[in-house]
């Protein structure tokens, strides 16, 4: 029975042990193989029968224990729809042929196709699967959606394509995904090297442990080639290679299924040792509805015209302050659709985003136009009562509002007041944060004012409030955050919108709001958040810091088994089959261990 175990199961692993030395590599296949031949040349058959079967159930048990997390990742790539309905002709077609401004139909029960603005109908859309957000949304006219979130309310969608399928929130998502999984941590790379000259450096002292005995002729040398068989199998670097990937994919998988992309091992080992917190405030800790509070006409302007004039210069900008000034201007009635020529940026303004995150400067209906802050209209050479601008500044600043000024034909003609609401689970994402013994920091180019006035609504130490920074001086604090991290250490910085790209591929660690940030940001960050909720940081931050902690467990485990298993070989206290079912028990011991990041 034994023999023809050995006969049948032989063949098969010494296949596989063959493809690989033609690549080069000695896998375990190979290991397993030498074992088994050199078991049935001192013939001991029910060994190497026994070394075959436990080797078979092992790899069994192995792939069925990994298919969960694979699993997992698939679930996130199945996102993607496949098929969208035309509202206007009812026909079914590829996503991939839809265009940007088509009309799609949603049913009760179907998923959105892709990315876009609810043209007609009421009703409410899952997004757990995106953003892990299990309470249904509701949506309804003018709203924007998401594809892959599913219509499970009563009413059907008409919804107007924004984005083609290729840029789409959930094609980026399970690109991002695709992308992370592929991608090795440091110490993922370095258990992979050292595997890499470590089987071979073991099968040749095996080889000489087995043979030198041979030709010293010694005193019962088939106890040294037995032993060296045993050393063989224990020292196979199986365990010790799988206990990082198993739970790097595992701890990917668990936070794409909570809406949160990480970009791969490295990104996961440096949340770890993330010591510092940086937020950015306009749309991170702060909703990103700005509204205007408080208008002003200056210097004698009709307010109409000096609306009129800044709305339509805001117009193409995508920054929440610009747009809650043309959203001003139109709810008054003004025109915002004036003509709009020679858009540059200025230095020193934070407003004009879709340029360079500095400001704007416009020519609106044949007039020079410039909108933006207080330092702006120095730069600009604007004609201003320097008293009435520091004392509309200091006001309305005190009140945690955004000052906005309006210049045109080099003259001052207005001021706006713009407030943006803290998102309201800010506090306690922060004490979240705190309580896992991190130092949290805000970065803002907004005026002092604002930035204390949301600090305090976040629970922020004052101390820790710097305001007032242009983009560049983010960018260098980004770079060095000299006070935190020569103090700290490792800073992630968290933010929203294009002018934050730069400090978010910076940081040790860029976090974006991917699902209302930029696509520029998301691209540029090593974390992308799909939900709106910041409570999800501090448990992105412990899964990086679980993760080290079931890596260094797996290794621990695997070199302490394999110590205890030679030294009992040694002993004369082990077979070769309980040496196996050791290595083997050891590998799946690993598995399970990096698999309950999952639950």
């Amino acid at each position: 029975v034994a023999l023809g175990a050995v006969a049948l199961e032989g063949p098969l692993v010494g296949l596989k042990a063959f493809a690989s030395l033609r690549n080069k590599v000695l896998d375990i296949n190979a290991l397993m193989f030498l074992a088994v031949v050199g078991a049935v040349a001192l013939q001991d058959y029910v060994e190497g029968a026994a070394v075959l079967v436990l080797f078979g159930f092992a790899q069994w048990l192995e792939a069925r224990s990994s298919r969960a997390a694979r699993d997992a990742i698939s679930s996130v790539l199945a996102l993607k729809p496949e098929t969208a309905i035309l509202a206007d002709t009812g026909a079914e077609v590829p996503v991939d042929d839809v265009l940007v401004g088509d009309s799609l139909l949603v049913r009760p029960g179907d998923k959105v196709p892709l990315d876009g603005l609810v043209t007609q109908g009421t009703s409410r859309l899952d997004h757990s699967m995106l953003t892990g957000e299990s309470a249904p949304v509701k949506r309804g006219l003018g709203e924007e959606v998401f594809g892959g979130t599913v219509n499970c309310g009563d009413g059907a969608l008409t919804v107007q394509a924004t984005a083609a399928a290729a840029d789409s929130t959930v094609a980026r998502m399970a690109r991002l995904v695709e992308e992370a999984t592929s991608r090795q941590s440091p110490m993922e790379t370095f258990v992979v090297r050292f595997a890499k000259w470590y089987t071979p450096i073991v099968v040749a002292a095996c080889l000489c442990l087995a043979l030198i005995p041979l030709a010293a002729r010694v005193d019962d040398p088939k106890w040294w080639v037995y032993l060296a068989l045993q050393i063989l199998v224990t020292a196979c670097p199986c365990a010790l290679v799988l206990s990082t990937p198993v739970t790097m994919v595992a701890a990917l998988a668990a936070a794409a299924k909570q809406g949160v992309l990480i970009k791969g091992g490295q990104v996961l080992e440096a949340l770890a040792a993330a010591k510092v917190v940086t937020f950015d405030k306009t749309g991170t800790l702060t909703e990103g509805r700005c509204r205007v509070v408080m208008t002003k006409a200056l210097g004698g302007a009709d307010e109409a015209r000096m609306l009129s004039l800044a709305g339509s210069a805001e117009r193409t900008s995508s920054h929440p302050v610009a747009a809650a000034i043309v959203g001003c201007a139109a709810a008054r009635g003004s025109a915002v659709d004036l003509p709009v020529a020679a858009c540059t940026s200025v230095p020193g303004n934070f407003l004009c985003w879709p340029a360079t995150g500095q400001g704007i400067v416009a020519e609106v209906d044949g007039v020079p136009v410039a909108i933006g802050n207080a330092r702006m209209l120095a730069e600009q050479s604007i004609h201003h009562d320097g008293a009435l601008v520091a004392a509309i500044e200091a006001d309305w600043s005190a009140q945690g509002a955004t000052v906005s000024w309006v210049a045109a034909d080099g003259l001052l003609v207005g001021v706006f007041a713009v407030a943006d609401a803290p998102r309201p689970e800010a506090a306690e994402a922060v004490r979240a944060l705190r309580s896992a013994k991190l130092t949290v920091a805000m970065l803002t180019g907004d005026n002092a004012g604002a930035a204390r006035s949301v600090a305090a609504a976040a629970g922020l130490d004052p101390v820790s409030v710097h305001s007032s920074l242009l983009p560049e001086d983010k960018l260098r604090q980004a770079l060095q955050v000299e006070a935190y991290r020569a103090k700290f250490g490792k800073v992630v910085h968290v933010g929203d919108g294009i002018n934050d790209a730069p400090a978010l591929a910076a940081a040790d660690v860029g976090v974006a709001m991917g699902a209302n940030g930029a696509a520029i940001a998301v691209e540029a960050s090593d974390v992308a958040l799909f939900t709106s909720d910041l409570r999800c940081l501090a448990p992105v931050i412990s899964l990086g810091r679980l993760s080290r902690r079931k890596i260094i467990e797996n290794i621990s485990l695997s070199v302490v088994t394999k110590v205890a298993v030679l030294v009992l070989a040694a002993l004369g206290k082990f077979s070769l089959w309980a040496a196996v079912a050791v290595d083997v028990g050891t590998a799946l011991l690993v598995i399970a261990n990096g698999m309950t990041l999952l639950r």
